[in-house]
């Protein structure tokens, strides 16, 4: 029974299962179905406003087969005849079973959804400006009171939650679903005793009913006007660009822990992934080297117009290879002592470092101040190194070469300003150009913060101006983009930290000065980055040399066949042998093991391989058991048996000695957590789908995002190519960055696209952090 109301008896349900659940638990799944209930309902809105007349006139002149045909495109599963729950009854029997077949639950639930009623008469444009004219509230009891076959004799559990109710009485996400204490609240009990509120299992079903109705609504007017432009569904999702427009309009933000914690957590498993990646996965191993190769000062020409011969070398694609696999293990050690850091704060401080929380002169903080101030040094020396990177790629970068050339001596490069004045018509050289070069007095008039945000918008306003950088130097511009936006998160304490870190800078130079204690803090803070340094000094990096033989050709998105199967094993092969004299090498300069370096994400994963065919097992296609990319890596998590069953188990050794959270722990996600709308599963079907003789086409960006936020997601563009993943109802700890994909701008449909191969590798992503296979996404 529901307790929610203690004033009256619920009704009885005698096939229904209840599952307490906790009240933070059902407000998460409350606020994601609510902002997915607003978000449709705006866009209803927006449609209706624009295109209403048309939709009218539009459908009273289709026949009522293209009417249906709409409503089941929309709709699938949609019921045949008017009033489907009452089928059910047949011949007005009492039912003596539970209702189990999916069908007849989505039909008592949503009984006014079907062909007979909808397909006649304008029924489904009236519904629409209802839906649309009307706040959601409006239809909470209405909707409920249709569901009385559903409520009563499904079979299916309902969630509880005692002493709970849920309100249902805002027009907007933020009062819309919330989660009520009935506990000592007499005015909360009298709205559930007088149905003015919901109980929790009666709340959440309405929820779902309205989610469900907006998108069917949505659909039916895409349907209807399929050759029309409809407002852009992107609302689902923000971008860093339009949160530094409304900034200055915004009041300032506060420091949130927690949310700073999860950005790094979310570094540190993309840097992780991206190293795991290039050990099992050889075409993105050469795609990463391939470009990094074309940003070398090697690629440069000289004041001759002649290229560089030491890049067809052996030695110059050697070294290549080499700075790639070093760059990862940085990368991954830096956002480990990062994540690190912040945790061992957040374990001893827990959320206290916001404004006034803390006497001045108490000694936590003291302790707070001194860690916060070595967090901020570190995240600023990473800063730094990311402007570096990105001012050497510059020069490099193909667009701009033009305003490039090697000086005699073939070792520097110096900019040479071939037609002066370009530099005010290229408008993003010029942004870059200064935020990378920056002078002093210039940093001082401008801001390099006020100069990364117009790129960005130059960037996200002008898609071809965007189209003009590579996904490598845009990813720089991502890096530099996270660590400053770190470094200001950590500035909103109030007034410590900056205060502090400027007073600490500006004594610089004076003897025992607090500015030089603190780089000697955070260097005992990235020893282990610095050992790591130190024990590559004098490695060789031979074993890769120039890739034009083809050995990396990996057709992991085509059909499995004894030809393709073949490339395979030997692409992998290939890069398990580069690998193994990598790690040999490391081993000689050393007398180290490299895999003491390696994350601690690393320690169940294992790197399977594809076996070779066995024909007597071969079918038309292949017969043969997929590889991990294929699969989706469902098997990731289980325990290997032998080096020699399926590949290389990674070290265990555990890094968090320091008594800090293993990351694992951190972002451990129960898979129950998710739920897939029709529309997400179209595009996760074809994002994990194993490849086929009619592989899936192109898959669209916008297609990509939307089906996140569908799934409980919440969608942050960032600064670059880089985008943020937060699961709603998990919790901001749950998040992670994926890259924007290399898009080429199709010029017939104006849509960008990525292709099947790079979603795969978004498919592997979304494994490694949430556990997701083809299996979630097979229709049944």
């Amino acid at each position: 029974m529901d307790n929610t109301n203690p004033m009256s008896p619920a009704p009885e349900r005698p096939f229904l299962a209840e599952v307490q659940r906790c009240p933070e638990d059902i407000q998460d799944e409350a606020t994601f179905r609510a902002a997915s209930i607003f978000r449709s309902w705006e866009r209803l809105q927006n449609i209706l406003d624009i295109h209403q007349l048309t939709i009218s006139n539009r459908w009273s002149r289709k026949s009522t087969g293209l009417k249906k045909d709409i409503l089941v495109e929309a709709w699938p599963d949609i019921p045949l005849m008017h009033r489907p729950d009452f089928a059910l009854f047949h011949p007005l029997n009492l039912l003596q079973e539970a209702i189990t077949d999916a069908k007849d639950l989505a039909a008592s639930k949503w009984p006014y959804i079907n062909l007979e009623d909808l397909s006649k008469g304008k029924f489904l444009p009236v519904f629409m400006e209802a839906r649309a004219r009307n706040p959601p509230r409006v239809f909470a009891r209405s909707d409920l009171e249709g569901t009385v076959v559903n409520r009563v004799m499904s079979s299916f559990s309902v969630s509880t939650c005692p002493g709970h109710s849920i309100s249902l009485a805002g027009d907007s996400v933020g009062a819309y679903g919330n989660v009520v204490s009935l506990v000592g609240n007499a005015d909360a009990q009298d709205r559930l005793k007088y149905a003015v509120d919901y109980t929790i299992s009666e709340g959440l079903l309405v929820l779902e009913i309205h989610q469900k109705v907006l998108q069917f609504l949505e659909s039916c007017c895409e349907g209807i006007l399929h050759d029309r432009p409809l407002p852009d569904p992107n609302e689902g999702w923000t971008t860093v660009n339009d949160m530094n427009k409304s900034a200055p309009y915004r009041a300032p933000m506060s420091f949130d822990f927690r949310q700073l914690i999860s950005l790094l957590a979310a570094r540190l498993t993309m840097t992780a992934d991206h190293f795991w990646d290039l050990r099992i996965d050889p075409s993105y191993f050469l795609e990463t080297i391939t470009a990094y190769e074309a940003s070398t000062e090697e690629a440069i020409y000289d004041s001759q117009g002649q290229s560089d011969p030491a890049a067809e070398t052996q030695d110059h694609w050697d070294n290549c290879a080499g700075f790639i696999a070093e760059s990862a293990y940085c990368n991954v050690i830096m956002a480990s002592i990062c994540f690190e850091m912040s945790d061992r704060l957040q374990n001893t401080y827990g959320n206290r470092p916001k404004i006034g929380q803390i006497p001045s002169q108490s000694s936590d903080h003291f302790g707070l101040l001194e860690g916060m101030l070595r967090l901020r040094h570190t995240l600023v020396v990473l800063y730094e190194i990311a402007v570096d990177s990105l001012s050497r790629c510059l020069p490099t970068e193909r667009t701009f070469r033009k305003y490039f050339v090697k000086d005699s001596s073939g070792t520097t490069l110096r900019l040479v300003w071939t037609r002066p004045s370009e530099r005010t018509h290229d408008r993003l050289f010029a942004l870059l150009s200064a935020f990378v070069f920056v002078e002093e007095g210039l940093e001082s008039q401008m801001g390099r913060k006020n100069l990364l945000v117009e790129i960005e918008r130059l960037l996200e306003s002008d898609p071809s101006e965007k189209m003009r950088l590579s996904p490598r130097l845009l990813m720089m511009i991502s890096d530099a983009g996270f660590y400053l936006s770190a470094v200001e998160a950590i500035d909103l304490v109030q007034p410590s930290v900056p205060t502090v870190y400027a007073e600490m800078e500006t004594d610089e130079g004076k003897e025992g000065d607090a500015s030089t204690l603190l780089s000697r803090e955070v260097a005992i803070e990235l020893r282990r980055h610095t050992q790591f340094k130190d024990d590559v000094q004098g490695m060789s990096y031979e074993g890769f040399g120039p890739p034009n033989s083809g050995r990396f050709d990996y057709p992991c998105w085509k059909t499995r066949t004894l030809q393709s199967i073949d490339q395979m094993r030997r692409a992998e092969k290939c890069l398990d042998e580069y690998w193994e004299m990598f790690d040999h090498n490391f081993h000689s300069s050393c007398s180290k093991s490299i895999h003491d370096y390696d994350p601690q994400v690393f320690k169940c994963r294992q790197i399977n391989r594809q076996h070779e065919p066995k024909p007597k097992h071969k079918t038309k296609d292949s017969g043969v058991a997929l590889d991990d990319i294929d699969t989706a890596l469902a098997q990731l998590d289980k325990p290997k048996e032998s080096d020699e069953a399926a590949g290389v188990l990674f070290s265990e050794t555990n890094l968090h000695t320091n008594g800090t959270m293993p990351i694992q722990d951190f972002l451990a996600i129960h898979p129950a957590h998710f739920t897939f709308t029709e529309r997400s599963l179209k595009v996760f079907r074809k994002m994990f789908s194993t490849p086929s003789p009619d592989p899936p086409g192109e898959i669209k960006w916008k297609d990509f995002l939307n089906a996140m936020v569908d799934s409980g997601f919440q969608v942050t563009k960032q600064y670059g190519s880089l985008w943020l993943f937060t699961p709603v109802s998990l919790g901001a700890e749950k998040s992670i960055f994926l890259q924007e994909p290399p898009l080429e701008y199709d010029a017939r449909s104006g849509v960008l696209q990525m292709d099947f191969k790079i979603a795969q590798r978004l498919a592997r992503r979304l494994n490694y952090a949430y556990g997701w296979d083809e299996s979630w996404f097979t229709q049944k």
